[in-house]
């Protein structure tokens, strides 16, 4: 008995010996690096078959026979205890914070214990962990990397969807990698960093069309399938006062001059295309660009309703949009993040990212 207990130590909270008096546990689960684990039968036999049929066959006697441990008998389980505490925590009714996971160690080979020993509740509580908002963003590569192993579809999309928020290249460079970085092919990683490729491109495509030219007949419309979430704002308003030069500017064609009087700008729009401001064309064209090493909903719109500096300067000479432009391109940032949002959920869609 000395050398067992001196090889074995008991399992944290909430798995520890007394940690719930008003339930004892009746069973010691015990993982392949000596950690004990303080269960149930009558929880272990209803979310498993194989738990219940153990529990319904006689114990084995003899040499054969289980160690009992403080009066209760010892389950050796061919799992690290990583892996143990994960499955028990997804098997367990949450009683108290004691049973929420705090990190993705041990979830992958969770979800093949879990198979192994025909509990299904725990796949799907594993699946529902690897989608929490939090573990997606601290962890969008480790979960993308289980989901491909497991063949989960829908996680690997909400993954690489996540990690389009981590600048720069698709993995980190930290050394040693992730354990589940293992678990991917060469194609999972390509297919990875060509949706943050196609991610990039599309964002900026859905940025380029706020700043197109319109017609007017379209323009008052706002609420249109086909306008961008841009209109309404006061880059839009030609009546607004502008200064010269300031204001939607109409699109001639070649053999058209532009007679318009820009200082007369109460009159309504005429008929034709129209280009909103120059500074909200150049403000999205340097949205554009971040475009490229983060493309990133949050991070872009979150510049597309701040002004930088460069914004600033060109906002001063008109004194209509400096007043009105700092308050409605925020307004027009939250209305363009529910267009990028959809825009990155259909790049994601085409993708067939586990297969």
């Amino acid at each position: 008995m000395s050398s067992e207990t001196s090889a074995t130590r008991d399992a944290a909270a909430p798995f520890c010996p007394g940690f719930d008096e008003n339930a004892p546990s009746d069973a010691i689960i015990q993982s392949s690096d000596g950690v004990r684990f303080y269960v149930h039968w009558a929880i272990l036999g209803y979310v498993s078959h194989f738990f219940r049929n153990m529990q319904a066959f006689p114990p084995p006697s003899g040499a054969d026979a289980n160690t009992i441990y403080d009066g209760k008998p010892v389950i050796p389980l061919p799992e690290p205890h990583k892996v143990i505490e994960k499955l028990l925590l997804a098997l367990y009714p949450h009683g108290s914070a004691a049973f929420a996971p705090i990190n993705l160690n041990g979830v992958d080979g969770a979800l093949e214990a879990a198979r192994k020993y025909d509990i299904p509740i725990a796949t799907f509580q594993l699946k529902a962990i690897l989608l929490e908002r939090d573990f997606l963003q601290a962890n969008p590569h480790r979960i993308f990397a289980i989901a491909c192993h497991h063949g989960y579809e829908d996680v690997a999309q909400a993954a690489a969807i996540a990690s389009l928020d981590k600048k720069g290249e698709p993995f980190s460079t930290v050394w040693p990698p992730p354990a589940e970085y293992r678990l991917m092919s060469g194609l999972h990683h390509w297919k990875l960093h060509n949706f943050r490729q196609q991610c990039a491109g599309r964002l900026a495509k859905e940025l380029r069309h706020t700043a197109d030219a319109w017609d007017t007949t379209v323009i008052p419309n706002s609420g249109s399938m086909s306008a961008p979430a841009s209109f309404g704002g006061v880059w839009w308003d030609r009546g607004a006062g502008h200064a010269a030069e300031c204001g939607p500017m109409k699109v001639f064609d070649e053999d058209e001059e532009d007679d318009s009087d820009d200082s007369d700008s109460d009159e309504e729009m005429e008929a034709g295309m129209y280009f909103p401001a120059k500074w909200f064309r150049d403000h999205i064209r340097r949205c554009r660009v971040k475009c490229e090493t983060t493309p990133s909903v949050d991070e872009v719109t979150k510049m597309v309703g701040h002004i930088s500096a460069e914004t600033l300067a060109a906002l001063a000479p008109c004194a209509v949009c400096s007043k009105a432009a700092p308050f409605e391109l925020i307004s027009f940032a939250r209305a363009l993040k529910g267009v990028l949002t959809q825009a990155v959920e259909q790049e994601a869609s085409k993708m067939k990212f586990t297969a």
